[in-house]
């Protein structure tokens, strides 16, 4: 299974290792960079050179952010803080078992390189369970999923929540089925 990780939250860990007051963990941070700065390169400089050119200057910069991510040499021995602990640990974990989920938006344009737009269409979903405190059991975690759902589906095809749902309460009590939540794409 392939799991795509946001390039932009990658980049923003990897610029906060580059500005961490420790030697280790700035070389460290700055090795990463080095490599996403090429890959980043070679993307903007696609239309001026060949596809064997580019596909060359990907894999470089690929390799070099897989060769730094992974080099447990590169990796600081000694971690002066807890947050650094984790944050190079967890780092070098992903890549481990998804470093490919940070790279796939290269060979499949139409995936994005970052996951902004999943994260806001999560958004009202956290602001509601921060401001609700949530529930309490099973049954009400169920149906504020599925409330969710309902709600996320209806803004991305640009309908109104509430139409759709006061359909779906009227079809029940009438013995009619739910109106489709999917719209037909054919």
């Amino acid at each position: 299974m392939l799991i795509q990780f946001c390039l932009a939250h990658l980049i923003r860990e990897v610029k906060y290792l580059c500005e961490f007051p420790d030697p280790s963990v700035q070389r460290y941070g700055q090795t990463l960079l080095a490599g996403l700065k090429e890959l980043f390169n070679a993307l903007h400089r696609r239309a001026e050179v060949s596809a064997k050119a580019f596909a060359l200057a990907l894999a470089t910069g690929e390799a070099k952010v897989w060769d730094a991510a992974l080099d447990p040499i590169l990796q600081p021995r000694r971690y002066p803080h807890g947050k650094i602990h984790r944050l190079i640990d967890n780092l070098a974990h992903r890549f481990s078992l998804h470093g490919e989920g940070y790279f796939h938006f290269i060979t499949h344009p139409e995936i994005q390189p970052t996951n902004n737009a999943a994260e806001q269409a999560l958004r009202f979903v956290v602001m509601d369970r921060h401001m609700t405190q949530g529930t309490r059991s099973q049954r009400g975690r169920d149906f504020c999923e599925r409330l969710w759902t309902v709600i996320a589906t209806c803004s991305l095809q640009k309908r109104s929540a509430y139409h759709w749902i006061h359909a779906a309460i009227r079809a029940h009590f009438n013995g009619r089925p739910v109106p489709a939540l999917l719209l037909d794409s054919s």
